[in-house]
């Protein structure tokens, strides 16, 4: 256990480095500019359909079930993978056509303050992202087999591989002059991921045939999965109707606001990370075998401290939005308008900083 802890806290860590210099080179090459918001756009109109949904059929439904059965039950562990692998893909395939075909309409009811030029560059990047959709869904899938396999590497470079992709395709996109460019390393990421992880599969002894037919055991696995995932489903429900609301919202605001929702998103979230995860992995490792009343001491001892920490911080970044946004950001095509924009909507997220670093210990 303890040796796939230390992969996912390396992996996470690189991933994270790797995230901040994907963030610093977008931002000096793109700014908060019409390619900019364009790709951010596109992005997520790729993951609302199916990111949510995808996440909680596999960490909370099918992950649990197969590390469960695959030692004592291997072929029901098989039969569980063929079918949610059957499932995902054809879903995942289904949709990325709708994606593929319909991406003027999706961008359109996504972005409707949008101009006509982000509104073709976005179109098109989608199209283009719709192409790693299979890859996207069921690579997770195979990092959650290799996690049962007590191995954990697939998970922890999933977002080095993704955030390597984006750089390559960053950089492409403003040497050769194509905003697609960004898209293709956003694929290209992925069909590696789905070249290891089909490596993963086939050494757990696994096949990625499609099941045409449900076997009563299949069908039987189908449905363990399908009631945990009925519970969980509507916390990605709620998550996805935010991130439209959100899209929508900030694209009538002002064309630039969307992608410095994600610049701002960005702080916030790295702080939340140095600060509060610490805290979370203490209480992971150390609050599970205390006693009642110890646990409630140490907690209350955490969230005390995460206030002290929390509440100056939130109030550092109300007050100095502009000069923390211009120390991190400006620099190329991030000049004093993406500045001013992204500092806007820091200085709104700052209010609530403390209790998000609260939250997520």
């Amino acid at each position: 256990m303890f040796k796939v802890v230390r992969v996912l806290l390396l992996g996470g860590m690189v991933g994270k480095l790797l995230g901040v210099l994907r963030e610093l080179i977008f931002a000096w090459l793109f700014g908060t500019g019409a390619v900019a918001s364009a790709f951010r756009l596109a992005q997520s109109a790729f993951l609302i359909p199916l990111h949510g949904f995808v996440s909680e059929s596999i960490n909370g439904a099918f992950t649990p079930k197969y590390s469960a059965q695959r030692e004592t039950e291997p072929h029901r562990a098989a039969a569980l993978f063929s079918g949610l692998y059957t499932v995902l893909l054809l879903i995942s395939i289904i949709v990325a056509i709708g994606l593929f075909v319909g991406a003027d309409l999706w961008v359109a009811a996504l972005a409707p303050g949008f101009d006509a030029e982000r509104r073709q560059v976005a179109t098109a990047m989608l199209q283009v992202l719709a192409l790693a959709l299979p890859a996207y869904v069921v690579s997770g899938l195979f990092a959650s087999v290799d996690l049962a396999m007590g191995r954990g590497g697939l998970s922890a470079s999933r977002a080095s591989i993704q955030s390597l992709g984006l750089i390559l395709g960053t950089l492409a996109a403003m040497w050769l002059g194509k905003p697609n460019m960004i898209a293709v390393g956003f694929v290209t990421s992925f069909a590696v991921l789905f070249i290891i992880g089909r490596r993963v599969i086939l050494d757990e002894g696994l096949t990625l045939r499609l099941v045409w037919f449900l076997s009563p055991e299949i069908k039987s696995a189908l449905i363990e999965i399908f009631k945990a995932f009925r519970i969980l489903i509507w916390i990605p429900i709620a998550f996805q109707i935010n991130g439209i609301i959100e899209r929508r919202v900030a694209s009538l605001v002002s064309e630039d606001a969307m992608v410095a929702v994600d610049y701002a998103r960005f702080i916030t979230e790295t702080l939340i990370i140095l600060v509060a995860m610490p805290f979370g992995l203490a209480g992971l490792s150390t609050m599970a075998s205390m006693n009642v009343e110890a646990f409630r001491k140490a907690k209350i001892l955490a969230f005390r401290a995460l206030l002290y920490v929390g509440i100056p911080l939130s109030a550092l970044l109300y007050v100095n939005a502009n000069l923390i946004v211009a120390i991190i950001f400006e620099r190329g095509a991030f000049g004093s308008h993406s500045v001013d924009v992204t500092a806007q909507i820091l200085s709104g997220m700052a209010i609530g900083i403390w209790g998000q670093l609260l939250g997520y210990a």
